[in-house]
């Protein structure tokens, strides 16, 4: 009983092969034809919508947010102009036994030692080695040379 219907089945499809492959050279004349002149346009629309994006906060597909980055308005830092005191450094002391280093450091023609951390009138010894020191006044810091 499957014998006859799959002969049959393979028969139709066979013979649907056939009759496509050797084609008819009729051509296939519409029923109905239009001149350009009456079809009428109907993609082009115009209107006068207008649309504004949205910032992003957030992708939805990968689940990142953005934020805006902060505009700095201040612009351009301006630093107050510091008038230094005169200073000289004049030399190391140092104790051989406690290992300190004390330098001696003159101010407006006034001696004074320093050791670090030391300060005075707002000037301040960051690092002392014997042949040169840092210091610090008013926010501003300079390197000072043994003269």
């Amino acid at each position: 009983m499957l014998l006859p219907l799959v002969l049959i089945i393979w028969g139709y499809l066979i013979y649907k092969v056939v009759i496509g492959l050797a084609g008819n050279d009729t051509d296939i004349v519409p029923s109905q034809t239009h001149s350009l002149g009456t079809i009428q346009d109907t993609f082009r629309t115009e209107s006068n919508e207008t649309f504004m994006l949205k910032d992003v906060e957030r992708d939805p597909f990968l689940n990142i947010s953005y934020r805006k980055k902060l505009e700095n308005k201040t612009g351009k830092i301006t630093r107050k102009k510091v008038s230094w005191p005169e200073i000289k450094y004049m030399g190391l002391v140092s104790n051989e036994k406690d290992k300190k280093m004390i330098g001696l450091i003159e101010i407006e023609g006034n001696n004074f030692f320093f050791e670090k951390g030391d300060s005075y009138q707002d000037v301040t010894l960051i690092k002392i080695d014997p042949s040169r020191v840092v210091l610090t006044y008013q926010g501003g810091r300079k390197v000072y040379s043994k003269s």
